[in-house]
């Protein structure tokens, strides 16, 4: 018997090296039009972006090692130009050799594939307008980059191959932006859960254009312009992935049976119209394993599993194609997005009795490090509970909960089986009640009517209704960094004791961020006969759905706002930009807004600059997972966690409390206090450490709510070196310890050991003894201990103390008090200070105008002096406006 394929890669290449597997005497002539066999279609845009390294990475199999594993006659630049089945024939041309012959066959499989969808408009054939298929594809677009230094490309067509093509062009260096003719990216999802892939896009710096066709492209002496239905866009590169279309134009007089978009078609077995001719891959109309309808489902397992069963229907075994579910994931930056089965968009235009529902759950067990959330979206039939299909995008563990929800759709399981599935556990990997298990646990409370639902698109209607309740069951930190419009808020754990405040005849709208309290809040007004429903995913999916999904407009562009219509009703603003009532309200925390973005810097509090191991995983896991990854540190000792989004950073807080750590050090607040390494350094007249500790618990934190009119600095230097600029803060305390002569002591040697070791010159010998000028000396201490025959001993440790210091455009170095205090006095001293500078100073004056205006004499009488600690709590009683702009 003699098999020709036509046609390799995934569908292809399966088949046939499953034939030989089969039967090792058959003959096997595969036919490739290009110059691989079988290459890794799905890498091509991750070489680009550099993740892999090496081109031969991709290339899977080539006609050599193909024939040497599997005896295949694997014929390269080999197009088949017609079929005749009368024949039972093919013509083939041979593009290395022009040479164009026919070659019989017994059985023949078709795995054409499917080309790119390019449209018929201006500019589209220009010479930096590329698609991705296949590695001369990914050749041509980097030689282009390479050669040409393009720093901005346009990606047409919002699907896989264009996000991966998006990011991994980002990546390389390049400023990227995604034009869209739907409303979204990624048909397969639906809108509320694109709504998660526009935000995080926007966030990595990729634009997007939705709702939006590309007309025409023009070039011009230095650049090309991509027209729009709405705008225009500068590119130095355009790369289409607007979809793929069978690439069966050979196959028109063929006899073959194809639909209308020319798929073609083919039974259970694989078998096309005519007998002996079996099609498999991209190119073939095949059937939704749900609905049973026909459809083209373009995805590398599919074409995989039917080159097998073409293979086994030849050789005999009556294995069938039972349908596609369309299980597929995308790794998009930070996020892994996975679907499965029927979308809610499919399912309505079906006409299904279906309801779905929003869970929120880690990826394992919150108290192990490491762990991210991820929201799961399930479709399912109202009657039955029966798993319909599933979107889930998250950081770790999609993908295995994604291939469960596969499972149970292949299964025909419900919403009981869900609850039922036991899936490993253990702290690193999963939960005891794993996210597949939860969505099943609320899914259950739908169907068994233990809590209504609403949605996100149903807000804007209660918002208007006078008849109803919208009630918000967050924490106050949560509501005030953003909520919905007319809402009721009443934290959960206080809604028992103010239950009557809510008027029992108003049915009830309830929500918090993700739908889990607000459950619980539901079944505690279900108890007091309340009636209520739960907003499914919670204000959550609300603010990311309802947000605009495009960048703010710029000036070339008419309307770049493109906005989903479902988006655009909504009132709250969830701008790509902030206001600056936006950027105020977490200054306070901790969080400084990075300019020209969404994003802010989080200012990590550490206690002089020491965090354990633990504390830096915490750290690090927030950064991955709130942030860009990138962690920055600050000259006050505290940790920078940069590029965090807007609306995570209620999120990261509650992370990092959980964790123990707390983020601030912003405002006009004493801000985290500098110590130097004294403790451990040879210089180190004293224990910083231990100091620096005690003034952050007493300062820093005692002090945490007291607004004062500028923010106000504090340090601790272990010796006079000054390394950390004690002097330059609002008020800095320096180590010293003076040397006390006893001269009776001195023998006048003629090399002395203390002079030697004075490093500024403060020490000398005359008439034979030793001298030591105190109006030079800094206390360094140094020479303390080293005479041999003790006429030089130290005095007690003191502090040197230095008020109005600052840094900044107007650099001004402290001024230091007359004398030197113990350590119990330069506590005293530094919380006069503060309490000094709540009383006297002007809002946006720094500590250093105060005192320059009261009078240095002034300011030190009442900082020696205990009238300010005897006035503490009145002082502490008075409203002060903070002037800090960062």
């Amino acid at each position: 018997m003699k098999t020709v394929i036509v046609g390799g890669v995934a569908g292809g290449a399966s088949a046939a090296a499953r034939l030989r597997r089969l039967d090792e005497d058959t003959e096997i002539i595969l036919l490739e039009r290009g110059r691989y066999i079988s290459f890794a279609n799905c890498g091509l845009p991750y070489y680009i972006g550099g993740a892999i390294k090496e081109q031969d990475d991709l290339v899977l199999q080539s006609p050599e090692s193909f024939h040497n594993r599997f005896r295949v006659d694997a014929r390269i630049f080999s197009e088949v130009l017609a079929v005749d089945y009368n024949a039972k024939n093919i013509t083939v041309r041979n593009h290395g050799t022009g040479e164009t012959y026919t070659e019989a066959y017994d059985k023949l499989i078709l795995s054409p594939g499917a080309k790119p969808v390019v449209p018929t408009i201006l500019g589209a054939d220009g010479a930096n307008v590329f698609t991705l298929r296949n590695i001369p594809d990914m050749l041509a677009i980097m030689e282009y980059i390479q050669e040409y230094g393009a720093n901005r490309a346009v990606v047409v067509g919002g699907g896989y191959i264009g996000i991966e093509v998006a990011e991994n062009l980002k990546d390389a260096g390049l400023d990227v932006a995604i034009v869209e003719m739907q409303e979204h990216l990624m048909a397969s999802l639906d809108f509320d859960m694109a709504a998660f892939v526009h935000h995080h896009l926007l966030e990595k710096g990729i634009e997007l254009y939705l709702s939006n066709a590309v007309k025409k492209i023009e070039a011009t002496e230095d650049h090309t312009q991509v027209v729009l239905t709405e705008g225009s866009l500068n590119a130095d590169l355009v790369i289409f992935s607007a979809g793929v279309k069978p690439d069966t134009a050979f196959l028109k007089d063929s006899g073959i049976a194809l639909n209308e978009r020319g798929g073609i078609i083919v039974n259970e077995h694989m078998m096309t119209s005519i007998p002996d001719i079996y099609a498999v891959g991209d190119a073939v109309e095949t059937t939704e394993f749900i609905t049973g309808q026909k459809a083209m489902i373009p995805l590398a397992g599919p074409a995989n599993k039917q080159g097998r069963i073409a293979a086994d229907n030849i050789c005999g075994i009556p294995s069938t194609y039972q349908g596609a579910q369309g299980s597929s994931i995308i790794k998009v930056f930070d996020l892994t997005v996975a679907v499965t089965g029927m979308s809610e968009k499919r399912a309505a235009g079906m006409g299904l009795d279906y309801e779905k529902s929003f869970t929120y759950s880690a990826s394992h067990a919150k108290y192990y490090p490491g762990g991210s959330e991820m929201v799961i979206k399930t479709i399912f039939e109202k009657t039955t509970g029966k798993i319909l299909g599933a979107q889930i995008i998250g950081q770790d563990g999609v993908d295995k909960r994604c291939d469960v929800m596969a499972t149970a759709i292949r299964a025909g399981m419900t919403a009981h089986d869900l609850t039922n599935m036991e899936l490993c556990y253990a702290p690193p990997y999963g939960s005891a009640k794993d996210p597949v298990n939860f969505a099943g646990y609320v899914i259950e409370n739908i169907l068994q009517e233990k809590v209504a639902i609403h949605h996100w698109h149903d807000i804007e209607k209660l918002k208007v209704d006078s008849g109803v309740i919208l009630l918000d069951v967050r924490t106050p930190e949560e509501f005030q960094d953003g909520h919905i419009r007319g809402a009721v808020h009443i934290p959960l754990d206080q809604l028992r004791q103010n239950l009557q405040s809510l008027d029992s005849s108003k049915r009830i709208f309830v929500h918090c961020r993700t739908g889990l309290r607000s459950y619980i809040a539901c079944r505690i007004l279900s108890a007091h006969g309340f009636s209520c429903s739960n907003l499914s995913g919670g204000y959550h999916v609300y603010q990311t759905v309802v947000g605009k999904q495009t960048p703010p407009a710029a000036p070339c562009y008419p309307n770049p706002m493109a906005c989903s219509s479902q988006a655009q009703a909504v009132s709250v603003k969830f701008a790509s930009f902030l206001t600056a009532e936006q950027t105020k309200s977490v200054k306070g925390q901790g969080f400084l807004y990075n300019k020209g973005t969404r994003n802010f810097s989080g200012r990590v509090i550490t206690e002089n600059g020491i965090l354990s191991e633990k504390q830096m995983a915490v750290v690090t896991e927030a950064a991955r997972r709130f942030g860009n990854g990138n962690i920055a540190l600050t000259v006050r000792l505290t940790l920078e966690i940069q590029g965090i989004p807007f609306e995570k950073i209620p999120e990261m807080v509650q992370f990092m409390e959980e964790h123990g750590l707390k983020t601030g050090g912003t405002g006009s607040k004493v801000r985290p206090i500098v110590v130097c390494k004294g403790t451990t350094c040879s210089n180190g007249l004293c224990d910083t450490a231990t100091l620096g500790t005690i003034i952050h618990q007493r300062f820093y934190e005692g002090y945490r709510q007291v607004t004062l009119p500028h923010k106000f600095k504090i340090a601790v230097g272990g010796c006079p070196n000054n390394c950390i600029k004690p002097d330059l803060n609002d008020i800095g305390i320096v180590a010293i310890q003076s040397p006390e002569l006893i001269l009776d002591n001195c023998r006048g040697c003629s090399k002395c050991g203390v002079v030697d070791i004075c490093p500024i010159g403060a020490a000398s010998v005359k008439d034979k003894k030793i001298q030591i000028d105190y109006s030079i000396c800094n206390g360094c201490g140094k020479c303390i201990e080293k005479c041999h025959f003790s006429a030089l001993e130290g005095l007690e440790m003191q502090y040197k103390v230095y008020v109005g210091g600052r840094w900044g455009k107007q650099v001004r170095q402290g001024s230091p008090l007359s004398r030197p205090v113990s350590e119990t006095e330069a506590l005293d001293i530094i919380e006069k200070s503060i309490l000094l500078f709540k009383k006297e100073g002007k809002s946006g004056e720094r500590f250093s105008d105060t005192i320059e205006r009261l009078g240095m004499d002034y300011v030190e009488s009442v900082l020696y002096g205990m009238e300010l600690l005897d006035w503490k709590h009145d002082i502490l009683q008075i409203q002060t406006k903070g002037g800090a702009k960062c």
